[in-house]
Formats: structure tokens, sequence, C-alpha cells
């Protein structure tokens, strides 16, 4: 398995095509469904693209089983965001679970690939120039402010503080360590070491406390999708905002940067300087910071019971490669 396939991995059950055409058959009870297709991606809710008769385009249909409230949070989301950031095109919304379904959206279908199809097929100046709009796509969603940093509820409303009170990064180190899951999966000296690289990173993390901007929060490779507009690589569609938050760019930068090799680059420097041409604000030690707030994700990744044993090894793996400076394993 590639890499970036576990950049955000999908613990969820994966429908059979037959259940997926029920489904779609349920959503739609007034049209014949041509094709019903369980697609991939999404961490928590299921997606299905879906061929309905007398309809030029496909459609996907996407079910919020697992997490009902990001269904009203969503489309809030992709309307407001839809004059200045590629998203689906969002075209009805049942925030309420009826006949037999979960609350659901109907997106238009984006055709495209994934960042991480393209950075796998090889072709370096193609994948350069998608990163580029990576990077201008990013600083669009960063535009979009808060008041201050939160989760992002129901209607896309900014709701309560991750971590309240002062240095948040470094009580969020703490609530992590302190988990039975993670305690389970870190031994006691990478414990005692995280804990002290957050110590040494609070006074430069508490900078990032009063940036509340718009971020996606699973900013992965398999989330972006890319087509080529007269021979250039573009975003067409950041896709699965159920994770979004009101906190600091650095969030999305890291994540997206998570398995780039400083002896093998792939995204940069075009993604990075796409990002500042577009408005996007980097300080001069962007990447550093960016992966100490992307350890806090690796982290929480570790308190959640549903991990797989091999995605475990990885991202303790990855863990000790932040701490030591070094490029992802």
């Amino acid at each position: 398995m590639n890499r970036d396939d576990k950049d955000g991995w999908r613990p969820r059950r994966v429908l059979d095509p037959a259940e997926a055409r029920t489904l779609a058959a349920r959503a739609f009870p007034r049209d014949r469904v041509l094709a019903a297709e369980p697609l991939h991606g999404g961490l928590r809710n299921t997606s299905i693209r879906v061929a309905l008769e007398g309809r030029a385009e496909r459609s996907v249909l996407r079910l919020y089983d697992a997490d009902p409230a990001a269904c009203g949070k969503e489309a809030a989301l992709l309307s407001s965001l839809a004059p200045t950031v590629p998203v689906p095109e969002l075209l009805e919304a049942r925030p309420l679970a009826a006949d037999g379904l979960p609350p659901l959206l109907v997106l238009r279908y984006v055709e495209g690939i994934t960042f991480r199809d393209l950075k796998n097929a090889g072709n370096a100046a193609a994948t350069a120039q998608a990163a580029a709009s990576v990077g201008a796509t990013l600083a669009a969603i960063g535009h979009h402010r808060y008041p201050r940093a939160g989760r992002l509820e129901a209607g896309g409303k900014l709701g309560a503080p991750f971590v309240p009170g002062p240095d948040p990064f470094l009580r969020f180190f703490e609530h992590c360590l302190a988990m039975p899951a993670l305690q389970a999966r870190m031994d006691v000296g990478l414990r005692e070491r995280v804990a002290a690289y957050a110590r040494a990173w609070a006074p430069r993390l508490r900078a990032l406390d009063d940036d509340a901007r718009l971020v996606h929060g699973d900013f992965g490779a398999t989330n972006i999708l890319v087509h080529q507009v007269r021979g250039a690589w573009q975003v067409a569609a950041v896709i699965d905002w159920e994770f979004a938050l009101a906190g600091s760019p650095m969030f999305d930068l890291g994540h997206f940067l998570r398995y780039e090799r400083a002896a093998r680059p792939v995204r940069e420097p075009t993604f990075s300087q796409a990002y500042r041409d577009a408005g996007g604000e980097l300080p001069d030690d962007w990447r550093q910071v960016a992966r100490a707030v992307d350890l806090t994700a690796l982290c929480d990744l570790l308190t959640r019971d549903e991990v797989p044993r091999e995605i475990v090894d990885e991202v303790t793996a990855m863990v000790e490669a932040s701490l030591a400076g070094r490029d992802a394993p």
C-alpha cells in the first residue's frame, strides 16, 4: 500500500455494489438507478456515485451514517465556499434521517483523479503543476476567518474550543498522552520525549492561538481531486469536509506535506510558493512549525480505538521521525 493511502486512512466498512444500489434506490425513489458505485475516501461517512436515467451528469450520494451532525456542517461549508474554493456542487441537502436513510447530501460528481494518483503516476512536472494549484487553493480556504479557534458544528457555526484555556497545543498534547489507547501503543520513553517536545514548542505554537481560519482538517492527497484544463493540472475539488475546524492553516500545511521528503521533494517548492503568491502567510520557520502542529494530529490518531495495528506502527514511526527531525519513514 502506498503511504499516501494511509494519509487519513479509512477504517469504516466499505459497501458492496448491491448495498450501494439499494441505498441509491431508496434515496431516489422516483428515478431509475442505472448504476451505483461505492467510492473510496471519507473517514467515517459513506459516498456512492450514482447514475440516474434521464440525467446526463452523475451525482454523489453522501450518507452521514457515522456522524449525522456533519451533514449540516458540510452543506453549509460547501455553500459558503463555492464562490472562492473548488468544491463539489451541492445539489440537495437532507439533514434529517428519513425513509430508512441517515442525513445525506446529493453532490454533483466531480471528474478528476486524486492528487495521490497523479503523484504515483510519476510525472514530476504534472505533480508540481498540480501542487501549485493546491497551494493557491489552500490560501483561498484560509481567507475564511473566524473570531477564534474551535470546533465547527452543524450549520458550519463556530462551537467550543478544542482545548479551553492558555497553551491549547500543549494542553492537547497532554490530553492525547493521557489517553489509555495511546499509552497502550506508545512506550513510556517515547511519551516522555513527546511531552518534552511539546513543552519546548509551546512558546512558538502559542503565537498561533489567535490565527483562526478555516482548516479542512484532513487535507491529504486523497481528498484533493485534480484534472487538466487546457493542458494544465489544477485542483478540481477539495472533498470530505467532515473534520473542518477553525484554527491555524499550519494544520493543513503540515498534513499535505506529511510524506514530503527533503531529499526527493515532490510537492515543494511550487506548493508553498503558490500559497504565498495567493496571499497565504508563511513565517521563516513554517516547515518546522507545520510539522510540530501535524504531530498533534499523529498523536490524536493514536488515541483512536479503531486504528489497525499496521497503521499504529507507521504512525508511531512517524512520531519518532518528527521528534528527530527526519523525513517520514
